[in-house]
């Protein structure tokens, strides 16, 4: 074997190993632009060969990009041994809203019309993971108010301890389990529409977060898939005047206080007869107190053990370019005789029902909603029918249009027709 074949098969050995090393240490995200790079370095590694082939090349030539080859496999190698590794991910969206709004504002002013990029969102997650026993997830969310000013707040932050292939123990802060909207589908580029059914916003029907620990994961039994999360926590919070100024409102968004003292047991349970269906079942219970200021005795307090209790029930159906959901979710809060602010028991339900349909090969995406949402008030009160088209540039870069006729109070943001448009990207 001559000088030019014994480093032709140093560099080919060193190349494919920094091919199977790449492999095994890239991530999902990283894998694909790895290999298209490989591919590049092996098509020149053989148009290399070919020159040393027809001596064109000298050995110094060979030498280098030895050398840089080997750095590449040693960099893969560094990375696979590496304990701890840290992903950036998230979603942005901005939205465009017009609408004839014949309702009137709290000063009793008739608001006419309304035109406005109503909505920037930025919400970057960060995760930390060291080996396959602990990862920590935050998700931050950014966004413009009508004042130009910036909201910021904590969606989620978690220590998230593997326990093995079926479990996984989470405590922190998440998004509620109950249900599949709030922690699936909530984010701009998943949700295929710009806005959530009537009911599935902040402090509606269906809870949005919960302080505590959860246990979740997934098994099979026999053929059939299931998948699981329970959890405890703390429970809701309420406020006075939350229903159009009245009576009681609900706040279940994840609190670090705990006014009754006592914690919130719930969770949710799914399963698979087929591999295209899954259903879905979530129920939770626990207490719940009002905390409020009594203006006319000048002091906070407090009214306790009013029960607090969840249901919720979901569907979904893929089958190639077409998906169909539903969703159902309420919350109940018992009575209390001695309260000031509102004795009776209340009750906040929403339910959904959501078709899609993208035509392949093209790239648009047909969706009809109609969703409904009941409160103790009926000034919150909402009917809506959904029509969207949407435009995939990407899997995770959409644009979407989309017009939601909408049936509540009259004289009420909630009875007014609106035409969004939506640019949302996902990483």
């Amino acid at each position: 074997m001559n000088k030019y074949k014994r480093l032709s098969t140093a560099v080919i050995i060193a190349c494919m190993g920094s091919v199977t090393t790449s492999v095994y240490a890239a991530t999902n995200a990283e894998l694909e632009a790895q290999v298209q790079q490989l591919q590049k370095d092996l098509l020149e590694m053989r148009k290399l060969m070919q020159e040393v082939r027809n001596n064109q090349v000298s050995k110094q030539d060979v030498e280098g990009i030895k050398k840089r080859v080997n750095k590449v496999a040693k960099t893969q190698l560094e990375t696979e041994n590496s304990a701890s590794q840290v992903h950036l991910g998230g979603f942005a969206q901005v939205n465009y809203t017009a609408n004839d709004r014949s309702y009137k504002d709290a000063n009793g002013v008739k608001q006419e019309k309304y035109n406005a990029f109503s909505k920037t969102q930025f919400s970057p997650i960060f995760h930390y993971v060291y080996n396959d026993l602990l990862m920590f997830e935050s998700e931050l969310e950014l966004a413009i108010q009508d004042d130009g000013t910036t909201d910021t707040s904590v969606e989620y932050a978690s220590a998230d301890l593997i326990i093995n292939d079926n479990a996984t123990l989470i405590v922190g802060k998440f998004l509620s389990p109950l249900g599949q909207f709030r922690q699936n589908l909530h984010p701009g580029w998943i949700n295929k529409l710009p806005s959530a059914p009537a009911g599935f916003g902040h402090d509606q029907a269906a809870p949005v977060a919960n302080i505590g620990a959860q246990l979740r994961g997934g098994f099979y039994a026999g053929n059939t898939m299931f998948n699981y999360a329970t959890y405890v926590g703390n429970g809701p919070k309420l406020s006075s005047g939350g229903h159009g100024g009245e009576g009681i409102g609900i706040e279940a968004g994840g609190s670090t206080e705990n006014d009754n003292n006592e914690l919130t047991y719930g969770g949710r349970i799914g399963f698979m007869p087929i591999s295209t269906v899954e259903i879905g079942v979530s129920a939770a219970t626990g207490k719940a107190a009002l905390s409020y200021y009594d203006d006319i005795e000048a002091v906070d307090r407090t009214e306790k053990n009013r029960d607090y209790d969840v249901y919720g029930a979901d569907f979904v159906y893929n089958f190639k370019g077409m998906q169909a959901r539903a969703e159902y979710i309420t919350q109940e809060l018992g009575g209390l005789s001695s309260s000031e602010i509102d004795p009776g028991s209340n009750k906040w339900s929403a339910w959904y029902l959501q078709g899609a349909y993208k035509f392949t090969p093209s790239k648009w995406e047909s969706v009809l909603r109609y969703s409904d949402y009941d409160a103790p008030g009926a000034s919150m009160d909402k009917e809506q029918w959904s029509l969207g088209l949407n435009y995939l540039f990407a899997n995770n870069i959409i644009g979407k249009i989309a017009y939601d006729f909408n049936d509540g109070e009259k004289d009420t943001l909630n009875d007014e027709d609106a035409l969004t448009l939506q640019m949302t990207y996902g990483f």
